[in-house]
């Protein structure tokens, strides 16, 4: 089975889950801010490619600010809206959760992968939100930093 990946951009963020920019970077590398304060969370909205068959993972490459070590819990819902459905009478499937450990070195990426076994019965063509979320106050979740997140992909088998 082949696999491709689709780049996520957000669409909406909340809880302060605000754009930002590393400083005193030589290239502009921007991140969104998941705080260790408060659950935040940010939705991404897409197309589901043509080619899209099944088995979607959602990549997220990551650091903590502060380098804290520990595990860091984040959940991804998925809701998938079909050609002819009423976008506003559906709802997110039931979330998906996954944990990574931290590396303790500031500035140290991670890569976490999430599983989205409940996916909404996404298909080819469907119009797709993702809300990715952290909430530090869930004791899986043990770093007491801020969360960057660089870059979000989704990873899917093709048809």
């Amino acid at each position: 089975m082949s696999t491709e990946s689709l780049p996520l951009m957000p669409c909406l963020i909340a809880g302060d889950a605000m754009d930002n920019q590393v400083p005193n970077a030589d290239v502009p590398l921007r991140f969104l801010r998941f705080p260790k304060e408060r659950q935040t969370e940010a939705i991404f909205q897409f197309m589901a490619p043509s080619n899209y068959a099944s088995g979607a993972t959602l990549n997220l490459v990551y650091d903590t600010e502060d380098g804290e070590s520990g595990d860091i819990r984040v959940t991804a819902e998925v809701m998938a809206v079909s050609n002819g459905e009423l976008a506003n009478a559906l709802s997110f499937d039931t979330a998906n959760a996954a944990t990574d450990t931290v590396e303790a070195t500031v500035g140290e990426t991670n890569l976490l992968a999430i599983t989205l076994t409940n996916a909404d019965s996404v298909a080819a063509d469907d119009l797709v939100l993702v809300r990715l979320r952290r909430t530090p106050e869930n004791a899986a979740d043990t770093v007491d930093a801020d969360m960057r997140v660089f870059l979000v992909d989704l990873e899917y088998t093709i048809a």
